[in-house]
């Protein structure tokens, strides 16, 4: 074991009551909706520049839709989305000169 017991609980309490993370964590706990869409997008992005499958670009579509309906940030899902497909329609035509 890295740590003691008691080391450890005295981490979870310190922790449990300091205040920016108390206030922080109102905060966070409104992204997990968000999180739950956006990590598959960037998943099935990234599989899709190994496989070049179309299936899994329209799957990364609809994860970054899906997280955007969500909430407001999840917008950043469908730039990330765009921006990457920029990237690599770019690279791709740099491979066939």
């Amino acid at each position: 074991m890295l740590y003691s017991k008691r080391e450890a609980l005295f981490a979870i309490f310190i922790l449990a009551v300091y205040p920016m993370v108390v206030i922080n964590n109102r905060f966070t706990f409104l992204e997990h909706g968000v999180l739950l869409f956006y990590l598959p997008t960037i998943i099935s992005l990234l599989k899709y520049r190994q496989e070049n499958r179309m299936r899994l670009l329209i799957v990364a579509s609809i994860f970054a839709g899906l997280s955007f309906l969500n909430k407001e940030s999840g917008i950043s899902a469908v730039i990330f989305l765009v921006l990457f497909l920029i990237k690599e329609k770019r690279l791709r035509s740099y491979q066939l000169h």
